[in-house]
């Protein structure tokens, strides 16, 4: 999303996967993007929250797996779906609770 500097998004569908087996370990019901406020906008990144639909916790909580988690949006009445990979921010990880995850900082980028 170069260029943008969004407070907050919402949106219904994403997933966290392993993309060297291919494996889907957590699939999203709704996500949501808060901008956080610790520092300059475009380095502070957002705090994501995602309610779970489906979630594998043992290689979610597994820290030697690199995941990735996508979000998509959907715009306009057309349908039209846009991907985004969300990358953590250095220091930040995954926190798992039942079916609910959040994420301290994360940023977005085109798939």
């Amino acid at each position: 999303m170069a260029g943008y500097v969004l407070k907050s998004l919402r949106g219904l569908e994403g997933q966290i996967t392993i993309p060297s087996i291919g494996a889907v370990i957590g699939t999203f019901q709704k996500w949501s993007l808060q901008r956080r406020e610790d520092g300059p906008s475009r380095l502070s990144g957002y705090r994501l929250t995602a309610f779970l639909s489906y979630v594998n916790p043992m290689l979610v909580n597994e820290p030697s797996l690199t995941k990735q988690i996508t979000i998509t949006i959907r715009a306009g009445r057309d349908g039209f779906n846009k991907q985004y990979r969300l990358e953590l921010m250095p220091g930040e990880a995954m926190a798992l609770d039942g079916m609910s995850l959040t994420v301290e900082g994360v940023t977005i980028h085109e798939s």
